[in-house]
């Protein structure tokens, strides 16, 4: 509650005077058409729905901080206020998600307190909530909360963890490509530790994981089957040709 406090104290800061970021006017402009009937959708190929219902933003983006913006431009418009709540929430959630993950792997308060902190007074942190550009802090939120999931399914044994573990990592690929690279570290982990199992075992929890993940990256998949699989050739240009390639694929 203390952290959340002193984010919200940040957040809300002269946000009156801020003004709205280009690309989250344009979140707001698809939120009102996905119910009005308008097709404000850039990429409307990319939709459903004769292109109200976007299924990405770009070649790496799903539209995944659309569907976030959708209730709140509903019920009080399209205007600062509705885009910039959207932002806040999954912010405080991140607090949560980061301060329950910490006590998992630590068990100490006064720790997971202040590294906890170091999140919540972060500039990047804040700026990337308050620009109400969603896409950072919800693909924060289910990275924190996959790994959160695997540390329950380490503890607990609970195959609905695993389910949880995928569906998170299904959303954040969808949200943000470029977290596919974390998630093959979660994975490689889960792999050589043995936390997924042998045998029939590590198939059958695999097959859940995956699961998740295609219901969490269901728009990304939906889409790229619809276009010719332009994510993959995204992923093959930025992983292979760019100068950043190779890092990236360390």
């Amino acid at each position: 509650l203390i952290l959340i406090g002193f984010f919200t104290f940040w957040f809300f800061d002269d946000l009156n005077i801020q003004g709205l970021y280009c690309d989250v006017a344009l979140v707001g402009n698809a939120a009102l058409g996905s119910f009005k009937n308008l097709n404000y959708n850039l990429n409307s190929h990319r939709a459903i729905l004769g292109g109200r219902i976007p299924l990405m933003v770009n070649d790496y983006n799903a539209a995944t901080d659309i569907y976030a913006a959708v209730p709140w431009v509903y019920f009080l418009g399209n205007n600062p206020l509705a885009l910039n709540i959207p932002g806040f929430i999954w912010g405080s959630l991140s607090i949560v998600a980061l301060y329950m993950t910490l006590m998992q792997l630590y068990n100490s308060k006064l720790y997971t307190l202040m590294v906890s902190s170091m999140l919540v007074s972060s500039p990047a942190f804040i700026v990337s909530a308050r620009l109400g550009s969603f896409t950072g802090v919800l693909t924060i939120f289910f990275v924190l909360i996959a790994v959160f999931s695997l540390l329950q399914w380490r503890k607990r044994g609970l195959t609905l963890w695993l389910f949880i573990m995928g569906l998170s990592m299904g959303i954040g690929i969808a949200g943000k490509i470029q977290i596919l690279w974390f998630i093959n570290a979660m994975l490689i982990y889960s792999i050589f530790t043995g936390s997924l199992g042998k045998g029939r075992m590590f198939l059958k929890h695999i097959a859940i994981l995956f699961m998740g993940m295609v219901f969490g990256a269901f728009s990304l998949i939906l889409a790229n089957i619809k276009e010719g699989f332009f994510t993959l050739k995204f992923l093959a240009r930025y992983s292979i040709i760019s100068r950043s390639g190779i890092p990236n694929i360390c």
